[in-house]
Order: C-alpha cells, then structure tokens, then sequence
C-alpha cells in the first residue's frame, strides 16, 4: 500500500487527480468538480494514516460518482442543466459508504440527459468523450463514470445502471464494469 508505506499521501496523490482532471478537461469528464473539497478530504485522509488509523482501504482512494448520487457540496443535475438542483447538504446511500470508508469522492461525473441515450453524449456539457479516440462517444448513461476510469483518473467510479448504463460505456471504453445489488 503506498499510503502505508509513506511512499505518498493522500494528499499527493489528489493533487496528482486535480492536474490530471484539468489536463483532461477536453474529455468533459465532470459536471462537478471541486478541488479544495478534494483536498480537505486528502488533508483528513492524511491525518489518519499518519495516526495509522485508516478507515479501510478505500482510505484515501479517489473515487468519482455519476451525477445521480447526492454529494455533499456538489450540484445534482441527472444529466440536465434544467434540474439542477441545489448543493447537496448530505450524502446519498452509496456516496455516505464510501465517505465513510475514508473514500475522497472527486466530483459527479457527466451521463447522458435522463439517463435515457446508450450513446454517451451529453449536449449540455459537450462530452463526455471517449479517452482513446474523442472522435467517438463513450457510451452511456454513465458516461463520465467509465471515462474517469479510462483515461486514469480514478480507479473506481461509481455509476447506475437500469438497462446497460454501466456495461456498455465500460465496454466502449475498455474498462471492467459491474452493475450490483445490495
């Protein structure tokens, strides 16, 4: 483990995750992203495997969520710029787990409006884009999610899926995707 052995902090490693999302930015990656949220979490993250009281080991792992999921401080649109819905004042279920396990949840990724489109292209934000070739769409609805993990980003990232909206973009972006129950 990197952070067990100091070979880097959380902290590091997220500064690492904001230059890597702005270098990115072509991809549309995100429809909200925070980086001083990103490093308070870090700063809290540090702090515990300086103590050598990690919370788990999603500990300090960079996590991004698709734009379902409440998240603290972060605006909810489901895709649409016309339901946007206030900063989140808690957590939703899956956000408030992985939070709890010591996760520093990056932002919300964009997916298509509704949820509704297997291409991936959200006219709003103008991607996301396909990390291997953005001449061609990622595939949807989570979008942003499989995107994120693609191009390196993050190595987990959280989507929803009710008819392929977790297989197919991770399929057309060469990724591993699961779609869960409890």
């Amino acid at each position: 483990n990197v952070y067990k052995s100091g070979a880097a902090t959380p902290s590091q490693v997220m500064e690492e995750v904001i230059i890597g999302a702005e270098k990115l930015s072509h991809l549309k990656i995100f429809s909200s992203f925070q980086p001083d949220d990103i490093r308070t979490q870090a700063q809290a993250s540090d702090k515990r495997w300086k103590e050598g009281k990690p919370l788990s080991v999603f500990d300090g792992v960079p996590i991004a969520i698709k734009d379902m999921s409440s998240i603290i401080g972060h605006r909810v649109c489901r895709g649409s710029i016309q339901v946007c819905r206030e900063e989140a004042t808690e957590d939703d279920t899956p956000a408030h787990r992985l939070r709890s396990a010591g996760a520093i949840l990056v932002g919300l990724t964009v997916m298509v409006e509704g949820g509704v489109t297997p291409l991936g292209y959200n006219a709003h934000w103008d991607g996301p884009f396909n990390p291997y070739d953005t001449e061609y769409y990622p595939g949807g609805s989570s979008s942003g999610s499989a995107v994120a993990v693609a191009s390196g980003l993050v190595p987990m990232a959280l989507g929803w899926d009710g008819g392929g909206s977790i297989r197919i973009p991770a399929a057309m972006s060469g990724v591993n995707g699961l779609a869960v129950t409890q």
